[in-house]
């Protein structure tokens, strides 16, 4: 599993890579960027910066999972310090541990399929292209693994009060998300 964590993390690369170059103005830029900003503006009350999509994103709908991002990246600023990087790997992980979830899920149930559910969860080219980055699918990726990884695929027999609690926000956080 070492070596499909550093594979994602290469795929991470190629991601800002082509994000960089083609894409300047991107959802992965904007997302940092607005982080940052929200975290200079939390500082520094009297010398408000304005955000770029906090606002002016999908407006008009019911929901914005951009500010859930932006407040994420904000977040992990105080430990990246501002370093685009350090947030890629730690999108890599989110995502990636929510892949090893779905795999660990799939493979209670299906376990004369390992090598089979190792390609299908791990090796999907698009999502794993697309969750290696700066994205809402990283963090989709993760709230899904955990939300059945938890669950179960919803067969589990008895859930206690804690863990309907703690589904139920997992799963309010995916809807305002996606």
């Amino acid at each position: 599993m070492a070596a499909v964590f550093a594979f994602k993390i290469l795929a991470a690369m190629v991601v800002w890579w082509i994000f960089t170059r083609h894409y300047p103005s991107s959802d992965l830029q904007d997302y940092m960027e607005d982080g940052k900003t929200l975290f200079y503006n939390l500082f520094h009350p009297g010398a408000k910066r304005p955000l770029t999509i906090w606002d002016a994103s999908f407006e008009g709908t019911l929901f914005n999972g951009s500010r859930i991002m932006i407040l994420l990246n904000a977040l992990i600023i105080p430990f990246s310090f501002g370093n685009i990087y350090v947030h890629f790997v730690f999108f890599c992980f989110l995502s990636f541990w929510g892949m090893l979830l779905l795999y660990r899920s799939f493979l209670q149930h299906f376990p004369d399929k390992k090598n089979l559910l190792l390609l299908l969860v791990f090796c999907v080219p698009d999502v794993f292209f697309f969750s290696s980055g700066i994205f809402k699918e990283s963090l989709a990726l993760c709230l899904t693994g955990a939300v059945v990884g938890l669950s179960d695929f919803g067969l589990r027999q008895k859930y206690s009060t804690r863990l309907l609690l703690l589904l139920s926000v997992l799963m309010g956080l995916l809807f305002l998300l996606k």
